[in-house]
């Protein structure tokens, strides 16, 4: 009579690794796609939180600049007028990183500015942030945007420019990259319009009468000469990859 005894197996079997492997596949699987999904939504080159950052702060930054260089437009100068000290040209061409040099003026036109909005994608005034008596020492400044690349630039006379109107296309200027290329869908543009007996006050901060009204019941004290001179109007217009922006403000230095 022959007994058989129960042998009980010992360790792992081939079955256990095989599920433990199945399930060790599956968590790689699973991470790969969170990876994939976080490296989309953070370094996408349309979507990415990461580029639309770096695009809102270039644009940011720009813009900031931009609202400072142009508060000083027509500063300094007895009776500073548009088309001769604040002119708006359209079809100029800047590119790379800065320097010195000519502005590409191929097909390029000086767009009259009266009292419907002219729109261009360069602008350059004088200041005479000195106070001098002379011409010679007034000071040329210029915004440009590059309609191909969506590049932003200031621009900064290296010379003598009064008269701005007649030596702007000639003018040597310094050049300084405020928006990177590609960084805009949509590159900047300006239009420009003259504003009369309406408010005029910089930094886009007009508050309606009513809204006055409102908020305080009486607008004694408050109300000024200058508010309701004629001024300049300047607004930026762009879009982004989240969408469209613009931003608008009135110089009040330029009476015509």
């Amino acid at each position: 009579m022959s007994i058989r005894l129960g042998i009980r197996q010992q360790g792992i079997s081939l079955i256990s690794l095989m599920v433990g492997q199945v399930v060790s596949l599956l968590v790689i699987l699973a991470m790969l796609g969170l990876f994939r999904a976080v490296s989309r939504n953070v370094f996408d080159p349309d979507t990415g939180m990461q580029p639309r950052a770096i695009q809102d702060r270039q644009v940011g930054s720009a813009l900031l600049t931009a609202q400072s260089m142009l508060q000083s437009a027509g500063f300094g100068i007895p009776s500073p007028s548009v088309n001769t000290h604040f002119i708006l040209v359209n079809g100029v061409v800047v590119s790379g990183a800065g320097g010195t040099s000519t502005l590409q003026t191929a097909g390029a036109m000086l767009e009259p500015i009266g009292s419907t909005s002219a729109i261009g994608n360069a602008i350059f005034w004088e200041s005479n942030p000195s106070q001098s008596s002379s011409t010679a020492a007034w000071s040329c400044q210029g915004l440009a945007s590059n309609q191909a690349t969506g590049a932003l630039y200031s621009l900064q006379a290296a010379g003598g420019c009064d008269l701005l109107s007649t030596t702007w296309a000639a003018q040597q200027w310094t050049i300084t990259r405020l928006v990177a290329d590609i960084q805009l869908p949509t590159p900047i543009t300006f239009a420009v319009a003259g504003t009369h007996n309406s408010p005029c006050w910089p930094y886009g901060a007009e508050v309606p009468s009513s809204t006055l009204a409102t908020q305080i019941g009486a607008e004694n004290g408050i109300s000024s000469a200058s508010q309701n001179t004629a001024g300049l109007q300047i607004q930026l217009n762009w879009g982004t990859k989240t969408g469209f922006g613009s931003w608008l403000s009135c110089l009040p230095n330029f009476t015509s």
